[in-house]
């Protein structure tokens, strides 16, 4: 009776075993992801750190990002190198913004010579301010006002377009992408709100900004401001000379408290025309992060911040 259930009992324990192996198996490849096919990082380049941060935020750990304009630098001015043609040449999608703000961005998308190159053009598809909305900003090779991201709600529309790309060049990423840009259009619209509730401390007759650079026009009419003035349409531009003398007679008879230029700027003339008013100079953040303001968040933030301390 024992040497019949013995090859019963030895096939038993063998399925057995295999069960285990099969379990202890699964285990280890659960403990180690590494083992399985890892979804392909996508690689994008962009032109600003502003972009990079939009990017980032929306594309997460699947996403390896570039900006070819350092942090703190001048996109109207700064031109690419052979360095930043490679980098273009390697990846999956570019985004730029569009609308002169990157002049030199057609020439590298054609030195990159990527036909199957995905380009997303941020400010595809939204109306910008044109001559007599803006007080004349045509600086931008005469395509209008291209800051469009210093209004929050068209860093939505930026971060909604990032979203469709990255999906599209990723599908298997699509619930992921649209979770985390989920997440953080909310931040987004409550920050929006926030800046609001920020611009509600000056008092209306002080709501008014003279800048180095015609910047602020989106960030203007969104959160109710006037732009009285500028130096300069494009940063690139000198100013004519009776410029100076207008801005000086605006402050002065409007009593505006302060002059606004932008850190990576050559702040000298600004700073002559405050103390030929007798004002202050602020700095409000635009093209491009720093160190002190390393996200966009932070950036606006700030923004709101020095209005409320120099305007109220």
């Amino acid at each position: 009776m024992a040497n019949r259930l013995r090859p019963a009992l030895i096939a038993a324990l063998a399925g057995l075993t295999g069960l285990l192996v099969l379990a202890l198996l699964s285990i280890l490849q659960l403990a180690h992801p590494e083992g399985r096919t890892a979804p392909k990082t996508i690689h994008v380049v962009t032109t600003s750190s502003v972009f990079a941060d939009f990017i980032a935020n929306v594309g997460g750990e699947r996403v390896q990002v570039t900006s070819l304009v350092p942090a703190g630098a001048d996109p109207h001015t700064w031109e690419p190198t052979p360095r930043e043609i490679r980098a273009v040449s390697t990846a999956d999608i570019f985004v730029y913004n569009g609308l002169g703000l990157e002049l030199w961005a057609p020439r590298l998308i054609e030195a990159a010579g990527r036909p199957d190159l995905m380009t997303v053009e941020l400010s595809q598809g939204l109306v910008p301010l044109e001559l007599g909305e803006d007080d004349g900003h045509r600086g931008h090779a005469g395509e209008g006002n291209p800051h469009f991201w210093l209004d929050v709600t068209y860093a939505i529309h930026y971060v909604r377009r990032i979203q469709e790309a990255l999906a599209a060049v990723d599908p298997s990423g699509l619930a992921y992408y649209q979770a985390r840009a989920d997440a953080y259009v909310a931040e987004l619209e409550e920050l929006d709100r926030w800046i609001f509730a920020q611009v509600e401390q000056i008092p209306p007759e002080r709501r008014v900004l003279v800048t180095y650079h015609n910047a602020y026009a989106y960030m203007a009419r969104r959160y109710g401001l006037e732009v009285a003035g500028f130096l300069v349409p494009n940063p690139d531009r000198e100013p004519p000379a009776q410029v100076m003398a207008q801005l000086t007679r605006i402050l002065r008879e409007r009593q505006v408290p302060a002059v606004f230029v932008e850190p990576q700027v050559d702040a000298r003339l600004a700073e002559t025309l405050a103390r030929e008013a007798g004002v202050r100079v602020g700095v409000l953040y635009t093209d491009s992060l720093t160190a002190d303001v390393p996200t966009y968040v932070a950036m606006m933030r700030a923004n709101a911040q020095t209005l409320v301390e120099l305007l109220r």
